[in-house]
């Protein structure tokens, strides 16, 4: 558990633009792709991705 306030970061979150595409469907890319979607659907999170490199992902804790 992350206290409120606290921060959670992930990097890779475009895995090389697979993640996007849709032409890869792999179980890292379903994976990557459900871990974005539950954190920008979580009201206990706030959540940006940082386009830079592969992506990176990071939420605060509300």
């Amino acid at each position: 558990m992350v206290r409120p306030g606290g921060l959670i970061l992930a990097d890779n979150v475009f895995w090389n633009g697979r993640v996007a595409g849709g032409d890869a469907d792999d179980a890292d890319v379903r994976g990557i792709r459900d871990y974005n979607a539950r954190i920008a659907s979580d009201p206990r999170l706030s959540s940006s991705v940082i386009p830079v490199g592969d992506g990176l992902s990071g939420s605060v804790v509300r």
